[in-house]
């Protein structure tokens, strides 16, 4: 019986929320790896409606906006990701040496974490989930939480590594920016997964310092803990259980 009552009991929840909807917008000069990102984008985007119960629903699209970024509206209950965004983290890691190939797979899991992260930012505002300190960087370590509850490394080497190129050409105006500074971003996303697994994420140990290495998996644990006590009231399933995804790495971080 009591199996029976909590079925109905998430039915019922999920009755009352409105469906994720998702759009991707093509344009006539679109590269032919862009379906690749459609197929990604249409895979990951879904995931807020496979952890979340949003009750005004939530619209995704991919479109052209005219600037490299993404954000989330709450006015409209929309993330927008910009079509700019993926074409110039592509741009980025060419120009950092990559091949062709190998910088369009990194601009899309990039991309992935651009949409975790903004993910992020609509879950608090969606539904009103408590915080304390700045935002940017709470959603930063959410997005590289579901990378560690995925067991997707190689999206948290791309995202890392995408920051700490951008940082090489560094403006005097990113320090009064809301986001953390791309060194910062770098360190912290590389200091979650070295936390989550050493012993696959051993190569960090060269490139942070050896006391945030050594207080890694104790702040993992941490952050677990807490992203677990504030996100299970509102998911559809206890997304950060004990156990995890095991990781193994195909990508080779650029700062090794």
């Amino acid at each position: 019986m009591l199996k029976w009552l909590l079925v109905l009991l998430l039915f019922s929840t999920t009755a009352l929320a409105q469906p994720i909807r998702l759009r991707f917008e093509r344009y006539p000069d679109d590269p032919g790896w862009l379906n690749t990102v459609n197929k990604v984008f249409d895979e990951f985007g879904k995931l807020a409606d496979v952890m979340f119960v949003f009750p005004s629903g939530l619209k995704i699209s991919f479109e052209k906006i005219n600037q490299s970024n993404a954000f989330y509206r709450h006015s409209d209950h929309s993330i927008t990701l910009g079509r700019e965004l993926v074409l110039q983290a592509k741009d980025t890691f060419v120009s950092a040496g990559y091949s062709e190939q190998e910088a369009i797979r990194r601009a899309i899991d990039t991309f992935i974490f651009v949409y975790l992260h903004e993910l992020g930012h609509a879950a608090i505002g969606e539904l009103n989930i408590p915080i304390v300190g700045r935002e940017e960087e709470v959603v930063d370590e959410f997005a590289t939480m579901i990378f560690v509850i995925a067991g997707k490394g190689d999206f948290a080497v791309a995202a890392a590594d995408y920051y700490g190129i951008r940082a090489e050409t560094y403006k005097q105006d990113y320090f009064s920016d809301t986001h953390s500074l791309d060194p910062q971003r770098f360190a912290n996303i590389y200091a979650i997964m070295y936390g989550a697994e050493p012993e696959t994420f051993s190569f960090v140990k060269g490139m942070i310092s050896a006391d945030r290495c050594q207080r890694a998996s104790h702040d993992f644990q941490q952050k677990w803990s807490a992203w677990r006590s504030l996100l299970k009231p509102y998911l559809r399933y206890d997304a950060f259980a004990s156990r995890r995804r095991p990781m193994k790495l195909e990508f080779s971080p650029r700062y090794r």
